[in-house]
Parts: structure tokens; C-alpha cells; sequence
């Protein structure tokens, strides 16, 4: 592969085994590196990987949430409750109680105001019990502090100088994995593939076997 331009032929498929493939080149090296003289490690390469193993934390972790999110909308549901509305001969959801307050208002409704509202908390008590077992709410923070720790390394990763090859690999890596939007954008995307596949290349590791059916880049989007 002497030029990035053959990066334009690969399928989505190929090109998420391409992230993979740099990734595991450069942890190796990164390995390698610090049994010789970890002193003379390139610190953008250690970034990188501290980075990268946030990254992929984030990444699972929020899968889990997701997950958990989903099981409990699909057995239980949001609290909501139908808030009929009669200028608008329809109804509005609301998932609180002063979303009821101000959707009936008056002393005339005061009734239907408590009824909505016991409806809700008998809701709100279901979705807090599946919760508690289920660990919803403990797998959303544990997402969160990922997202925090991903986000810090990734900043300190772009103010910092590469002082070698690998680093400047390491950071293309990082751009790609971190910012685009999906297999098959073009420019700069595209090109950006290219140059981390010619960069594998002058290392001496051969993208011409790239298979499409393994999984090396996930799909979670950060922020």
C-alpha cells in the first residue's frame, strides 16, 4: 500500500480491522520500548495508551448502561403519564409532577391533578425497585467517570508533542478512532486512514490480508 489514496477501495469492514491492526502494532511497540529504555519512551505514545484503554472503557461501559436502559424501558417504561388538555382536544405526557401542575391548572382540577400524580409516583417507585436491581443507575456513573477520564487524556493527548514516528502514529490513531463519524466518510477521513495504514507500512506490517470479519473499532459515539 505505497499511497493513501488505496485507502479510498477498502470496506467498512477492512477499515475497522485497520484501527485494530495499529492499535496492537503500537501497544507491542509501546511494550517493547519500556523493556529497552522505558526513559527514553516517547510520553505521547504512554498518553496513547492510557488514552485508548480509557476510550475502550467508555465504550463498554456504556454499552452496559445502554443495555440496562433498554431491558428496563422495554419491561417497565419511562414514568409518564397522559395529561389530557383541552384546548387541544388531546393529551401531553408528563414525567413529573410540575409538568402535571402546569398542564391543570385551577382548583377545579385539583382531583385529576392528585390522580396523574399517584399514577406517577407508582411509576417512579417501579422504575427505582428495577433500578436498584438491576444497577442502572450505578453503570450511568460509572460511564460518566469513563467519559470524564477519556476526555481528560485525549486533551492532554493533542497538546503533546510526539517525539518520534510512533507518537505522530499514535495521534493518527487517535483522531481517527476518536473523531470520525463512521466507515466510508471521505475527506479528511478517508486520507487520514491511508497515512495510518502508509505508517504501518514504513514499520513493516502488512495490510494486505486485512479481513473484513474481525471487530476492531466500536461503534459508541463520544459526546
Amino acid at each position: 500500500m505505497a499511497d493513501s489514496d488505496n485507502s479510498r477501495t477498502l470496506s467498512s469492514g477492512i477499515q475497522r480491522n485497520l484501527f485494530s491492526l495499529a492499535a496492537t502494532f503500537l501497544t507491542a511497540a509501546l511494550e517493547e520500548r519500556t523493556r529497552a529504555n522505558a526513559a527514553g519512551v516517547d510520553p505521547v505514545l504512554r498518553l496513547w495508551h492510557a488514552w485508548v484503554t480509557a476510550f475502550d472503557d467508555y465504550a463498554r461501559l456504556t454499552h452496559v448502561q445502554q443495555r440496562i436502559e433498554r431491558e428496563m424501558v422495554r419491561t417497565i417504561g419511562f414514568p409518564k403519564v397522559s395529561v389530557p388538555v383541552a384546548e387541544t382536544a388531546g393529551s401531553v405526557l408528563a414525567n413529573s409532577e410540575a409538568e402535571i401542575d402546569a398542564l391543570l391548572p385551577g382548583d377545579d382540577r385539583e382531583g385529576e391533578r392528585a390522580a396523574l400524580k399517584r399514577d406517577l409516583a407508582a411509576q417512579v417507585a417501579a422504575w427505582t425497585m428495577a433500578d436498584e436491581a438491576e444497577g442502572f443507575s450505578h453503570a450511568k456513573a460509572r460511564a460518566g467517570d469513563a467519559a470524564k477520564r477519556e476526555a481528560e487524556l485525549v486533551k492532554l493527548l493533542w497538546v503533546t508533542r510526539a517525539q518520534s514516528i510512533l507518537g505522530i502514529m499514535a495521534k493518527t490513531h487517535a483522531v481517527l478512532r476518536h473523531g470520525e463519524p463512521g466507515p466510508g466518510f471521505g475527506f479528511p477521513w478517508s486520507p487520514l486512514r491511508g497515512i495510518l495504514a502508509d505508517f504501518l507500512v514504513l514499520n513493516g506490517v502488512s495490510v494486505e490480508d486485512l479481513s473484513p470479519g474481525e471487530e476492531g473499532r466500536t461503534e459508541v459515539r463520544l459526546r
